[in-house]
């Protein structure tokens, strides 16, 4: 919404000159930040009582990452225009952005409050709400966007998430199908799509979706469908192929131009099957264990030997992530290598492990992460570790599904999968959870997994 509001307002027929802001407006589609954030300077030097140029600056400088200068570029919007509703959800959005929920949410309650007509900003609101933990409130926005708007299948699907997330599966699941289904090749697209009738007997393609993580997650499904009767194959990236090898199914590659629909009789998306197999959200289906293979020579290497030390895993960025820089910093991590009776591992995968050579981390972790070819090379290095710390991602994911115990640092927009509160996850009984007390400060996480590790290094060294 701010993008399109960038685009479209327009400056003032007053204005004395209008070059620098034609060139701000053709820098912006261009998707040239710097060159807009200096023609719309140029054009508010001329023209400071320009609330749509503030507007339009502070959108650019908080793309930029400039926040605090993005802030002051909204209040002065606000100054000029307070009683525009658009104003203030971005002051809202801007808010949340410096980790001020409360102050991000009174500015999109105002802003709905102005125009409460007005769909996107309710829709923001929502977002908002969802995002501080208010799921509730946001639902009841949700709500009310669908009753205007009944077909909007991303509100259904936003709701869908909300209610999972508070542990409403039974709702969650019939929301969370209105998602759009994953892209596939146009043979596979004809091919019927399994609604939950009898299967016995029937030839099932499951097709994949999500991240790595989430098909780690939704594996624990595929068992179902296979013991009802189903011959049941799983369409996954290569990298997965070796760890999915112990599922009661076909692997086959997505990228396996030779697949042959014919070879089918149904398909089904991976994250359908939750709905279709328990839609009452009765029950929670144990993990799906891979058998991670014998670790490699280099594995055994790299090692300390059993007992000398506690081995401690750690991870700090979930390589699928979309958000970049998200997750923790090495440096954050580096701190635990100087508690006694513990040795750190990296299973970091992705391109996080550009930080071990550049951080002096060579002596203090070892790097075993860059060297796994596929995540059963990560689950095989995992099953090593006595206890892993780990960013919310594949690694945690993989050390839930064979039951390694594990410390989960969530951020604040923690997956729906773990819920709002607690340690506990319903879906992995091995991790514990720690949560953020306040959006991107991860001082009290840190501090009690310090804490854990050093009570279980001295209870290691005391039995060698």
């Amino acid at each position: 919404m701010e993008k399109a509001l960038a685009l479209t307002r327009l400056a003032p027929a007053t204005a004395p000159n209008r070059s620098h802001w034609h060139a701000a407006v053709a820098h912006q589609r261009d998707g040239n930040t710097d060159a807009a954030i200096t023609a719309l300077q140029e054009h508010l030097r001329q023209t400071p009582d320009d609330a749509g140029a503030w507007m339009h600056l502070g959108a650019a400088l908080r793309r930029h990452g400039r926040l605090d200068a993005a802030l002051v570029s909204y209040q002065r919007a606000l100054r000029l225009c307070p009683r525009d509703p658009a104003v203030w959800s971005s002051m809202g959005r801007l808010w949340a952005d410096l980790g001020q929920q409360e102050q991000g949410l009174r500015a999109h309650r105002r802003a709905v409050e102005l125009d409460p007509s007005r769909m996107a900003l309710r829709v923001d609101c929502a977002h908002a709400l969802a995002e501080a933990g208010r799921l509730d409130e946001a639902e009841r926005h949700l709500d009310s966007c669908l009753r205007q708007e009944p077909g909007r299948q991303d509100l259904r699907q936003m709701r869908g998430r909300l209610r999972l997330q508070a542990g409403r599966l039974r709702e969650g699941w019939e929301d969370h199908e209105a998602r759009p289904e994953a892209p596939l090749p146009a043979a596979l697209r004809l091919l019927p799509r399994w609604r939950g009738e009898r299967v016995a007997g029937r030839r099932v393609l499951v097709t994949p979706e999500g991240s790595p993580a989430e098909t780690l997650w939704a594996a624990r499904y595929v068992g179902m469908l296979a013991r009802r009767g189903a011959c049941v194959s799983l369409a996954c990236e290569p990298d997965m192929q070796r760890v999915l090898a112990s599922l009661s199914a076909h692997i086959v590659s997505v990228q396996d131009s030779a697949v042959d629909a014919g070879s089918f009789d149904l398909r089904c998306p991976l994250q359908s099957l939750p709905a279709l197999l328990d839609p009452r959200g009765a029950a929670i289906p144990d993990p799906f264990v891979p058998e991670p293979p014998a670790p490699e020579p280099w594995l055994r290497e790299l090692l300390s030997p059993p007992g000398a030390a506690l081995r401690v895993g750690i991870a700090w960025q979930d390589p699928a992530s979309p958000q970049a820089g998200a997750g923790l910093s090495l440096g954050q991590l580096l701190p635990l290598a100087l508690l006694p009776h513990l040795r750190l591992y990296s299973l970091q995968t992705g391109s996080a492990t550009a930080e071990l050579p550049g951080n002096g981390a060579a002596g203090l972790v070892t790097d075993l992460g860059s060297r796994c070819a596929d995540l059963a090379d990560l689950a095989s290095a995992i099953a090593q570790m006595d206890v892993c710390v780990l960013i919310d991602g594949v690694a945690l994911h993989l050390a839930g599904c064979i039951g390694k115990p594990a410390l989960g640092l969530l951020g604040g927009r923690a997956h729906w999968l773990h819920g709002m509160r607690g340690e506990s996850s319903r879906w992995y009984p091995s991790l514990r959870l720690l949560r953020q007390e306040s959006p991107g400060d991860w001082f009290e996480q840190l501090r009690e997994t310090t804490a854990l590790l050093r009570g279980w290094a001295d209870v290691r060294s005391r039995r060698v």
